[in-house]
């Protein structure tokens, strides 16, 4: 396995543990759950539904920066 899979890999699994402690995390003593999804067709982020439109904004934008990471990390070693 190459080294640089495994350190994005790594990277990802903290950033993801530190936004779900984030979000798990209470504020006013209010806590609101909100959710979504985005859908990949390839590598390409096509459609997705949040529970806002602020939540399927961020989403998306997520999806495109994956998107970015996979083409530069496919294409970088040419």
């Amino acid at each position: 396995m190459r080294r640089e899979y495994f350190i994005i890999g790594a990277v990802f699994l903290i950033i993801g543990a530190l936004l779900l402690a984030k979000g798990l995390s209470k504020s006013d003593g209010k806590l609101t759950i909100r959710g979504g999804a985005v859908g990949f067709i390839g590598p390409i982020p096509l459609f997705g539904f949040g529970s806002d439109k602020k939540m399927l904004y961020w989403l998306l934008g997520i999806g495109f920066l994956l998107f970015l990471i996979f083409w530069l990390v496919r294409f970088a070693g040419r």
